[in-house]
């Protein structure tokens, strides 16, 4: 357990971040979504979500080159089959979150969205509610 706190904490260090991609990311980290998106069910909506935060490019790199794009970290809901169709996404629900999503190839600080509900839930995993 301790190992997986110590990925999610990876989730928000902008450099070990940005040293992964290759890139920098123009956005505050962790990047926290609003329950609302939990609800998507179609791809074409996670895949709108993804190019207003100006993602795409993630994604068009992991469909070229084989490669992981970010990883989504809900709570539940809909979203987790829509999210998996995209190339490189992997979307997990909190319960079965591990470190191997957080961390492939045991390189941690992978480009992870979370929902607010998931943000609680960890919080209360890792005893800090």
């Amino acid at each position: 357990q301790k190992a997986l706190l110590a990925a999610i904490s990876m989730a928000g260090n902008r450099e070990i971040i940005s040293s992964r991609v290759k890139a920098d990311i123009g956005l505050a980290l962790p990047i926290v979504l609003e329950d609302s998106f939990e609800k998507l069910a179609k791809t074409k909506d996670v895949e709108s979500v993804f190019a207003a935060l100006r993602l795409g490019v993630f994604l068009k790199r992991a469909k070229k080159f084989g490669t992981k794009s970010p990883l989504v970290v809900v709570k539940g809901g809909d979203v987790l089959k829509a999210a998996r169709n995209l190339a490189g996404v992997d979307a997990v629900s909190v319960d079965k979150l591990k470190v191997k999503h957080l961390a492939p190839g045991t390189h941690a600080g992978r480009l992870t969205l979370f929902s607010e509900g998931a943000i609680s839930e960890i919080a209360k995993m890792g005893g800090l509610q």
